[in-house]
């Protein structure tokens, strides 16, 4: 019969156990199962019975608590875990969020001192460059003033030392009274002047032409007119070395041209022709019609001409040459 009972309080509180999770439903019901089964021994009149299932009870409930009370360190201990490793991964992530900010200012500082130097160094180049630019341009411009002051030197030298020496047989022949060589004295110091004054004028406009500040305003002129205008001013020049001077310019050709620069041309070509040419000579100057919008004008003299290499340097924009080719 005890073997019975204990067999039946056995399997009592070990099914509760395993059939209710929640360790304290499971100890109140232990208690309560325990309490009926001793108030019917009690009844019973079984009280030896009874003190062993209070003995047994006050094991239960021992158990239980001290299983309770590991439950509770072990909940315990696992949150304490949870919040270090929390800890722990939020620190973690706090330095790798420091360190990719560090790199993050590391990129921008480093890509701005690229842009400021680029920008310098652009700066720099754009510097020299223009500076080097202004230098070949500087020297170029001295290079064109010391040729043509050595031009003008040359030329005009020649041209004062002519009219020097014109001015003191004009002064003798004052003195000698010799008045018939006095009037050809002052026709060859006209002609002096005006050969030295055409000589500046196509000097200034050559000298304007390489600086680059010579402008130009077209207009239409009649060019049998100018060309007229220009044998009337060189008739002096002409009759010095008994040229034949001939104008067969159509009467009928009008030109849209720069009228300055037509004069200095034509009078430069002219200063040519008669410097080239041999006594007794002839100058002409002519048209040729075409049958598109332009006029070809020619000048013809009897001189020795120009060589082909000289024809070919003419030619060329912006060369500075000699003397004898541009400017005599």
């Amino acid at each position: 019969m005890s073997k019975i009972y204990f067999l039946y309080f056995l399997i009592a509180w070990i099914i509760p156990l395993l059939i209710y999770p929640q360790m304290e439903t499971f100890n109140e019901l232990l208690k309560a199962d325990i309490m009926k089964q001793s108030s019917v021994l009690k009844s019973r009149s079984n009280f030896s019975k009874v003190y062993l299932f209070l003995i047994k009870r006050n094991r239960s409930s021992s158990f239980l608590n001290s299983l309770k009370e590991s439950k509770s360190k072990e909940r315990l201990f696992d949150a304490t875990l949870n919040q270090k490793q929390i800890k722990a991964f939020n620190i973690e992530k706090q330095s790798n969020q420091s360190q990719m900010n560090d790199y993050l200012y590391l990129v921008i500082a480093l890509s701005l001192l690229l842009l400021g130097s680029g920008f310098v160094y652009n700066k720099h180049v754009k510097g020299t460059n223009m500076i080097l630019h202004q230098k070949s341009k500087l020297n170029e411009l001295n290079d064109t003033k010391d040729k043509l002051l050595t031009i003008i030197c040359h030329d005009l030298r020649s041209s004062v030392h002519a009219l020097k020496d014109s001015n003191a047989q004009l002064k003798s022949s004052l003195e000698n009274k010799n008045y018939e060589e006095l009037d050809q004295l002052l026709h060859k110091n006209t002609i002096i002047a005006n050969g030295a004054y055409s000589l500046l004028d196509n000097i200034l406009h050559w000298a304007l032409l390489q600086t680059k500040q010579l402008y130009f305003h077209k207009d239409s002129v009649h060019l049998f007119s100018i060309v007229q205008q220009i044998e009337y001013n060189f008739r002096p020049l002409f009759a010095e070395k008994a040229l034949v001077f001939e104008n067969h310019v159509s009467e009928n050709c009008f030109i849209y041209v720069d009228l300055d620069s037509l004069k200095i041309i034509l009078r430069n070509l002219l200063d040519n022709a008669i410097k080239f040419s041999n006594k007794n000579g002839k100058i002409s100057i002519l048209t040729q019609e075409t049958d598109s919008d332009f006029c070809t004008l020619i000048i013809e003299d009897t001189g020795k001409g120009i060589d082909q290499n000289t024809i070919t340097e003419l030619l060329i924009d912006n060369e500075l040459l000699c003397k004898k080719t541009i400017l005599s």
